[in-house]
């Protein structure tokens, strides 16, 4: 029985790898969550931020890093909020009524915006 020998062919690749080339990973970090962070605090805005739990804190956020939050309620006592336990977070509109440019971009609007603009509810 014979033994087929292919030669290499140049860069490395033989024609039996058909697969094209690798794309590259996307970045670990797009460092989008300290913008957005480091804008709250300089602009001293309310931070609404909900616990696994259910639990709703607000208050204006003091200090982040990458596993924790500092938020100090009004009136109340500086809280040490651990992302883990953090089910999500988000700046409290100006105003809270509508304010023009208030809120965060892709936020849905308060009444329940069901279906398409301009389209007719059923």
């Amino acid at each position: 029985m014979r033994k087929l020998i292919r030669p290499s062919l140049p860069g490395g690749r033989n024609d039996t790898d058909r697969r094209g080339p690798r794309r590259e990973l996307p970045p670990e970090a797009t460092h989008a969550e300290a913008q957005y962070l480091q804008q709250a605090i300089q602009d001293g805005s309310t931070l609404v931020v909900t616990l696994l739990d259910g639990t709703v804190l607000r208050g204006r956020l003091e200090y982040y890093d990458r596993d924790c939050l500092k938020l100090e309620p009004e009136g109340g006592a500086r809280m040490l909020l651990r992302k883990d336990k953090i089910k999500h977070y988000r700046v409290e509109a100006a105003g809270k009524g509508g304010a023009a440019g208030g809120g965060e971009a892709g936020q849905k609007p308060a009444g329940g915006g069901k279906g398409r603009p301009g389209r007719k509810a059923r």
